[in-house]
């Protein structure tokens, strides 16, 4: 019996566009710029199946090093959320109308089903999740609170790892399962344990 061989991740060699970028202005990824680069990805990106780096599949974009420098000085937000497999369609539907109707553009936009899982304080539920990159538009965060709501009276739930504005009561109701008993528990019995300023923020 032979033990398996070790996978061998190597790194891929990085385009840098870094001074490129960096004189980009924060106005070049407006609502036309954005419409035009979907187009192209939607009209010349052929889709199928086929074995692709471990790299390229989760970091798609790193293949382009500081790409975030495209956004301008004032950058972008990512928004991540996830809806029960129940109605849904319905829902993520209000929420593509909130983001048509009030004009904001994401550049990244990505839509994956989930499993269920059984941590108690997992991000992941039976149904899908959208993920979505938006330039810091004037009215981004008013926005990204009316999308709140909607994942609010759905029962689903906001991702941490990309959040760095919801409110502590809008979360609190949302991600519920911070509240359950294990992790309090785990909170209040331990002397010692790491914070972080969104922790603070939210009341963790």
């Amino acid at each position: 019996m032979t033990k398996d061989k070790p996978s061998d991740f190597i790194e891929k060699k990085k385009i840098n566009f870094s001074l490129v970028f960096s004189l980009f202005p924060s106005f070049f990824m407006n609502r036309y710029v954005i419409k035009f680069l979907n187009e192209i990805y939607f009209n010349f990106i052929k889709t199928k199946i086929d074995k692709i780096d471990i790299d390229s599949f989760f970091y798609p974009l790193d293949s382009l090093e500081n790409w975030n420098k495209i956004y301008g000085k004032k950058g972008f937000i990512s928004y991540q959320c996830s809806f029960p497999k129940k109605n849904s369609f319905r829902n993520i539907k209000k929420l593509l109308e909130i983001i048509r109707d009030n004009k904001i553009y994401s550049f990244i936009s990505v839509l994956k089903s989930m499993g269920k899982s059984d941590q108690y304080i997992s991000f992941s539920q039976k149904g899908y999740t959208l993920v979505f990159d938006f330039p810091i538009y004037s009215n981004i965060y008013n926005i990204l609170d009316k999308m709140d709501q909607i994942v609010l009276k759905s029962k689903g739930k906001v991702y941490l790892c990309k959040d760095s504005r919801i409110s502590k009561n809008s979360f609190l109701k949302i991600n519920n399962e911070f509240k359950k008993k294990e992790f309090t528990k785990l909170r209040q019995t331990q002397k010692f344990y790491f914070e972080s300023v969104q922790s603070k923020r939210l009341g963790l």
